[in-house]
């Protein structure tokens, strides 16, 4: 009883510390999202913010897996951006040049996210069609990057929003 006591705490310790060493490396939020198609409605941008946590450990790898589901209704779609039969959803990697590189998507997230220029920082933009033969209102997405310095490890986090939120 006692060694399995004893296994029991050794494995809890193991873990939190494993959980402590392996803590999110960068933060991943969502910026803003608007249509690119206004009059049906159904092609989108979609904006994520990725932030160092430590500067070490940025930029982040970026991964080709994205998963959605529209309107609350459909079942979730998950694709691969690289391996697409049709395209779907491709991604831009914008950084603190974006009101140079990318005027439209500029004013769509200047008054939402931090472009302090001696900040490291990505924006993926999302560029989606296709997906709906309905207009899109509602977008829930899952998507995560790999760690830089472990190619192991990817977090997936879910976003669940209204366009033009």
């Amino acid at each position: 009883m006692r060694k399995l006591f004893l296994f029991t705490a050794i494995l809890t310790i193991c873990s939190l510390l494993s959980f402590a060493q392996n803590a999110d490396k960068f933060n991943l939020t969502y910026v803003a999202s608007d249509y690119i198609d206004t009059i049906d409605k159904k092609s989108v941008i979609v904006v994520l913010g990725v932030t160092p946590i430590n500067k070490k450990d940025f930029p982040p790898v970026l991964s080709m897996k994205f998963s959605y589901k529209v309107n609350d209704e459909t079942p979730e779609t998950v694709l691969d951006i690289m391996n697409q039969k049709e395209k779907k959803v491709a991604v831009v990697i914008y950084g603190n040049e974006i009101n140079e590189k990318a005027p439209k998507v500029y004013e769509l997230i200047k008054d939402r996210f931090d472009l302090n220029p001696s900040r490291r920082i990505w924006l993926l933009g999302f560029y989606i069609q296709n997906i709906s033969d309905d207009p899109i209102e509602r977008l829930s997405i899952k998507y995560g990057l790999w760690e830089k310095r472990n190619q192991n490890k990817r977090e997936e986090k879910i976003f669940e929003f209204n366009i033009r939120e």
